[in-house]
């Protein structure tokens, strides 16, 4: 029997027992207050009607608020106000544990969280901005006087399932359950667009762009340069289709976007955002593969791509599950 471990976030028995009648308390006035003021700061006030609307999301803190400061630099300033009214954009910023067991843990990665912190061009660490946090942060209090080793890596814009180890011997024998695909990840996606197909396997090679380049790219097959690519494939199933986002903005209509599950049967640096926007279909989000919404950067707060579900055996068969959060997030299809 497979034992099955999902753990839902303080902040998703809010919303749920809201959907029940529950009346939800305000945003708080300093929450209110902080947000207003940021807005002004980077030039695009809060009108009335946004104000409203994130005082309806009952939020008590903006442990994002720091990070929305520092990307006001280069966003627009009316779209960041926009998002920051949606209120989700200010919130989950926190490593959660969702499950240890003999030297291995299972924790929640927020999207927008570095691993750990880059280096500049002499080799030392950095913050992008004073109260930056990255999960290597986050492990080592919430696990001090503890060695941590990560398992497994997800990008910085990615939010979901991640392993780490507390021992030399459990970080071995997990990193041996990947290395021989014994492992299987399962990945959620909202994509622009909708697909014609319902299930799909995608199979492209995948070469590094140009020196310093951030971006990889997918190699057809049957060109000189299969030889020298990384093999990667992709299972990719569509689980709904639909209308993004469900509230209109004025100047920006609804897009056709698609909810994929996701299944790497390789585990290749960017594969998943290479092999999606290569059969035309980026996830939305993606700003280094296309998937600007409007094709606006930062059109959307996020990248949608969420590490769902982890499939191996550890003592015993199991599956851990960290919920996704945009599962309810496409309007239903014109």
């Amino acid at each position: 029997m497979r034992a099955v471990r999902r753990c839902l976030p303080a902040s998703a028995l809010l919303v749920l027992l809201g959907s029940k009648g529950v009346c939800l308390l305000p945003t708080s006035p300093e929450v209110l207050a902080e947000v207003a003021a940021a807005c002004r700061a980077w030039g695009a006030p809060m009108a009335r009607q946004q104000l409203r609307r994130l005082e309806g999301k009952g939020l008590r803190s903006a442990p994002r608020l720091p990070q929305l400061r520092f990307f006001a630099q280069e966003l627009d300033p009316e779209l960041l106000t926009d998002l920051a009214a949606s209120g989700e954009v200010l919130t989950d910023y926190a490593v959660r544990k969702l499950w240890e067991e003999d030297g291995l843990v299972a924790i929640h990665k927020p999207w927008g969280m570095r691993v750990y912190l880059p280096r500049d061009e002499q080799g030392q660490r950095y913050r992008c901005w004073p109260e930056e946090v990255t999960v290597h942060d986050a492990l080592r209090e919430m696990l001090p006087c503890t060695k941590i080793r990560l398992v497994h890596r997800l990008d910085y814009a990615t939010g979901g399932l991640m392993l780490a180890a507390t021992s030399k011997k459990a970080a071995a024998e997990a990193w041996r359950l990947f290395k021989e695909r014994r492992a299987a990840k399962v990945y959620l996606a909202l994509v622009l667009g909708w697909p014609p197909w319902q299930h799909s396997l995608l199979r492209a090679g995948l070469l590094d762009g140009p020196e310093g380049a951030f971006a990889r790219r997918a190699v057809s097959a049957g060109t000189a340069e299969e030889a020298e690519a990384e093999t990667a494939e992709t299972d990719v199933r569509v689980l709904k289709r639909g209308m993004w986002p469900k509230e209109p903005h004025r100047r920006r209509p609804p897009l056709p976007v698609s909810l994929l599950e996701v299944r790497p049967r390789t585990g290749r640096r960017h594969q998943i955002r290479v092999h999606l926007a290569q059969c035309g279909f980026p996830i939305l989000g993606d700003d280094a593969y296309g998937g600007q919404p409007w094709g606006l950067r930062g059109g959307c707060h996020r990248m949608f791509l969420h590490a769902q579900r982890l499939e191996f055996a550890w003592r015993r068969s199991l599956v851990l599950e960290d919920p996704c959060p945009f599962l309810d997030r496409l309007a239903e299809k014109e």
